[in-house]
């Protein structure tokens, strides 16, 4: 029967301690804290987000031209449903993520150690390992207490965690010849410069929030934003966070922008023109009025003080003692786009008007050839 230790005794380890038994091998787990599975009982905010519906390999990105379509495929999707349905795990699924039923991680922690049982998978805790060789077909992995011997090595104890902890698993691949690049911090809260985060800590939103680096914007996330009194967390912000790490790395500039209306407004232009035709309807509100049923009252505050008001001028108010803003754009140019461009927005629009049940409302128009017809009248008529 074949010998194989498991490093590190997290989900990675646990599991792959499980596939290993069920294929009739002789398993232990070496784990360095007093007990399995501790790192399981933070995730998903302590209801174990384990899965998601949407794992594609195009989210994961490497300097490498390893195709993880290898890993990252249909079968293996199925796959590991299937494991986590054959220990037992009921998923309740809120918008593409999986967690157990009981929306407590504690759950599947106890479902692991059940079938780490089960299957009488030896667990070793307490011990750190700081060196594994290879002698013939034999490797020694020697901790800080005893030496063992295997035929088989897993290395499952992830990466740094956390700043204190003092991570071995890298200098492991390293002495059998593997490169290690730079290990950068990924899915953390985002610390910010800024002097109103105080104010509004504890708030939690539906945000888009826009990552710039050097003034160039590089990606967009829309979720749940958690403002915290250092910065920002929560769903949308820890996508970006890998991005803003590279970025310090390389000692670029990261710039966050948050609209926290995404789901109503994508411009400034467009909050604008709301506002001013809510105040034409309400009559009589305050900026504070205007603001309160779209904002936390936190962040309603925060812009008024941002913009030294005291919350008691109205609108119009507000308009007539506004300086006028540096012009962007020359008095005769009224959009970005191009002629073909604004061409199959109005064929579109057209379409979706005139044929309405028939056509999908995500219908896509594209312009390929678009020539001046040569007229005798004065407007211009193009044929495309």
């Amino acid at each position: 029967m074949k010998r194989i230790f498991v490093i590190g005794g997290g989900a990675a380890g646990m599991t792959a301690a499980i596939n290993s038994k069920r294929m009739n091998s002789e398993v232990t787990i070496i784990e360095r804290l007093n007990d399995v599975g501790k790192k399981i009982l933070v995730t998903g905010n302590g209801k174990c987000n384990y899965f998601n519906d949407d794992m594609n390999p195009k989210y994961y990105h490497s300097s490498s031209k390893y195709d993880f379509s290898g890993i990252i495929n249909e079968t293996n999707i199925v796959r590991v449903l299937m494991f986590m349905k054959s220990l037992g795990v009921e998923p309740s699924i809120k918008n593409g993520y999986f967690y157990p039923h009981s929306n407590q991680a504690i759950s599947m922690v106890n479902t692991l150690n059940k079938e780490l049982k089960v299957k009488g998978i030896n667990v070793i805790t307490d011990e750190i390992v700081n060196s594994v060789t290879k002698e013939g077909k034999i490797f020694k992995i020697k901790t800080n207490m005893n030496t063992y011997e295997c035929d088989a090595v897993v290395l499952a104890t992830g990466s740094k965690a956390f700043y204190k902890f003092d991570n071995n698993s890298y200098s492991i691949p390293a002495s059998f010849g593997h490169t290690i690049i730079n290990v950068l911090p990924s899915l953390v809260q985002i610390k910010c410069e800024g002097k109103y985060f105080k104010d509004i800590k504890g708030v939690r939103t539906n945000a888009k929030v826009s990552l710039y680096t050097d003034k160039e914007l590089t990606k967009e996330s829309t979720g749940e934003l958690q403002i915290t009194e250092y910065g920002i967390s929560g769903i949308c912000a820890m996508q970006l966070s890998g991005l803003v790490s590279i970025n310090e790395s390389k000692n670029k500039e990261s710039i966050i922008k948050v609209n926290f209306l995404p789901d109503l407004f994508n411009t400034k232009e467009e909050l604008k023109l709301y506002l001013k035709n809510k105040n034409v309807i309400t009559q009589n509100r305050t900026i504070t009025d205007l603001l309160d049923s779209l904002l936390n009252y936190k962040l309603s505050n925060m812009f008024i003080n941002m913009y030294k008001l005291t919350g008691y001028e109205s609108l119009d108010e507000i308009e007539d003692n506004l300086s006028e803003g540096p012009l962007y754009y020359d008095t005769e140019e009224y959009t970005d786009q191009t002629m073909q461009q604004l061409v199959e927005e109005i064929i579109r629009e057209k379409a979706l008007k005139l044929l309405r049940d028939e056509v999908p409302h995500g219908i896509y128009v594209e312009v390929e050839k678009m020539n001046l017809r040569k007229n005798k009248q004065s407007e211009d008529i193009y044929d495309i």
